[in-house]
C-alpha cells in the first residue's frame, strides 16, 4: 500500500510541475519598453515610425510623431519589444505628414516616399533616439560596411558608422543618436540654447541652408545631396 501510494504522489508531482512549465511557456510574453523617436530635419508630424531589429528584420514597434501641440509635438512615443541587436528606426513619409524647412523657414511637405534613418547598436531602456541627417548618412555608412546587408549590421558597424559621420560632420556633439531640440518655427531657432540638444539643431539647420531656399525643400535636398556624395563611401 505504502509503495503504490508513493508511486501515485510521484506521478502527480511529475504531472504538476509537467502543467506549471506548459502554463509559464504558454503566459511568457516578450519583455518591451517604451522608446521615443525625435525626428528632425526640423520638426517633423504625421510621420509614421518604425522600428526593426537589423538582423533578423521583426518589427519592434512603431507610432506616428505627434501634431499635438506640447513638449511631446514632432516625437513619438510607444512600447517596443527588447532586444539586444542591432535596431533600425525608420521615420516615414505620409500624405499627411509636413516638417519645418530650417532654410525656408516654412512648412513643407514630407510625402510617401520620403524616408530617413537611423542605426542604433542595441535599444536601452526608456531610449529617447535621435533621427536626422547625419544619422541617415550614418546608416548608409554602416549599411555600406555590412555588404549591403542590413541583417549584416552589428554593433560594432554601428557605433563606428555613427562616430565617423560625427566626426565628420558634427564634432561638437559627443552623439548624433541623441535627440535634437525641434525646431518648428522661425521663432525656435531664436531660442536654441548652448546645450548638446540645442548645438545638434543648429547644426542640422547649417546643413539645411548648404541648399539655397529658392529650393522649395532644401532640407530634403541637402539630405539627398549628402547621400548622394557618400556614395562611394568618401565625403568629398
Amino acid at each position: 500500500i505504502l509503495g503504490t501510494s508513493l508511486t501515485l504522489l510521484a506521478a502527480l508531482i511529475t504531472g504538476c510541475n509537467s502543467n506549471d512549465d506548459d502554463n509559464a511557456a504558454l503566459t511568457q510574453v516578450p519583455s518591451t519598453t517604451q522608446v521615443t523617436i525625435t525626428p528632425s530635419l526640423g520638426k517633423i508630424l504625421n510621420a509614421k515610425v518604425v522600428l526593426k531589429n537589423a538582423k533578423t528584420g521583426v518589427v519592434l514597434g512603431s507610432g506616428i510623431t505627434s501634431t499635438k501641440p506640447g513638449a511631446d509635438e514632432g516625437t513619438a512615443k510607444f512600447d517596443a519589444i527588447r532586444t539586444t541587436d542591432p535596431v533600425i528606426v525608420e521615420v516615414q513619409g505620409t500624405a499627411g505628414a509636413t516638417y519645418f524647412d530650417e532654410s525656408t523657414k516654412n512648412s513643407a511637405p514630407f510625402g510617401a516616399g520620403q524616408v530617413i534613418k537611423a542605426v542604433v547598436p542595441t535599444l536601452t531602456s526608456n531610449a529617447n533616439i535621435g533621427v536626422s541627417a547625419l544619422t541617415d548618412i550614418a546608416y548608409k555608412a554602416a549599411l555600406k560596411k555590412a555588404g549591403d546587408n542590413e541583417k549584416s549590421i552589428t554593433a560594432a558597424i554601428a557605433t563606428a558608422s555613427n562616430d565617423a559621420i560625427r566626426t565628420a560632420l558634427a564634432p561638437e556633439l559627443s552623439s548624433i543618436t541623441i535627440a535634437p531640440a525641434l525646431v518648428g518655427s522661425a521663432d525656435d531657432l531664436t531660442k536654441l540654447t548652448n546645450t548638446p540638444e540645442g548645438k545638434y539643431a543648429l547644426r542640422l539647420a547649417a546643413l539645411a541652408q548648404l541648399v539655397p531656399n529658392t529650393d522649395t525643400t532644401p532640407a530634403l535636398t541637402a539630405l539627398q545631396k549628402l547621400a548622394e556624395d557618400f556614395a562611394d563611401g568618401t565625403f568629398d
